[in-house]
């Protein structure tokens, strides 16, 4: 089954979790967040649904429909990093600096990306994950 990873600019972290879960399940990742994409929004989640990105919006969703036309992919599997600088310019004072509502606020924005994906790519499964500084992640959905 072939995997779309789309994530933030946290690079190593990014590769260490391909690895991972391309490893698990043997799933070849084709990774959908571009060099340009992560420079219009730091956050995959936001990049895909905010509002105050929608030239990163486009391009998400862009870049999405090419991954299913070109390499046949099955599921997204998005990954966002904390201390975010795309969520502190998107939220501005609303953004959540403490570790839980942190979590909370990274999960609101994915389930408005999950249900964007599922009205627009029913077809395709997702995981959303949060990832610590450190490179550890967490599933968020």
């Amino acid at each position: 089954m072939a995997v779309a990873a789309a994530s933030a600019s946290v690079a190593p972290g990014r590769r260490r979790l391909a690895r991972r879960l391309s490893s698990a399940g043997g799933a070849p990742l084709s990774v959908v967040a571009t060099t340009a994409l992560e420079a219009l929004a730091d956050a995959a989640s936001l990049a895909a649904v905010s509002p105050k990105f929608p030239k990163a919006n486009a391009a998400f969703w862009d870049q999405l429909a090419i991954s299913k036309e070109l390499h046949h992919i099955k599921k997204v599997i998005l990954l966002d990093h904390r201390d975010c600088g795309a969520y502190k310019v998107a939220f501005g004072k609303e953004f959540a600096a403490g570790h839980n509502a942190e979590t909370a606020q990274h999960k609101s924005v994915m389930e408005s990306l999950k249900v964007a994906l599922a009205q627009m790519h029913p077809d395709l499964g997702a995981e959303f994950y949060l990832m610590a500084l450190d490179g550890k992640a967490e599933r968020i959905l």
